[in-house]
């Protein structure tokens, strides 16, 4: 893991997720959102990371994005994932996961199709993590 981080750096790097998927969602761009809502992807580690060193990453979420419930839950999960807590990970990415889709059945196009197929492959493969540990 890579705990030599700034807490700068870290920050510069949660910040620029959440620009990232923000940006996503407003130009309805399927395939960069789906892999943003990644927990296992090996894509997201250095915002994982991010994650473990800038503790208050929940505050950044709540002054800038839409879909706050999303962000926040699957920070959550990915953070968890990151850390070996596989049931936590799970736990927080199906909040995440209920979340994105009631904003998904809102939406006036299919657009974010992909995302969904990412979030049922995520749930599939924490899944197997949590239960390989029970």
């Amino acid at each position: 893991m890579s705990f030599y981080l700034s807490v700068g750096e870290a920050h510069r790097r949660i910040t620029e997720y959440l620009n990232r998927f923000s940006d996503a969602v407003q130009s309805q761009d399927g395939r960069s959102l789906k892999s943003l809502l990644s927990v296992s992807s090996p894509h997201l580690l250095s915002l994982a990371d991010a994650l473990l060193i800038f503790q208050d990453w929940g505050r950044l979420i709540k002054n800038s994005q839409q879909l706050n419930d999303v962000l926040q839950h699957h920070l959550r999960a990915l953070h968890s994932f990151r850390t070996g807590r596989f049931i936590d990970a799970y736990n927080a990415f199906e909040r995440s996961a209920n979340a994105f889709l009631l904003e998904f059945r809102n939406w006036e196009s299919a657009w974010a199709m992909e995302a969904v197929y990412a979030i049922a492959y995520e749930i599939r493969v924490l899944a197997e993590r949590v239960n390989a540990i029970i």
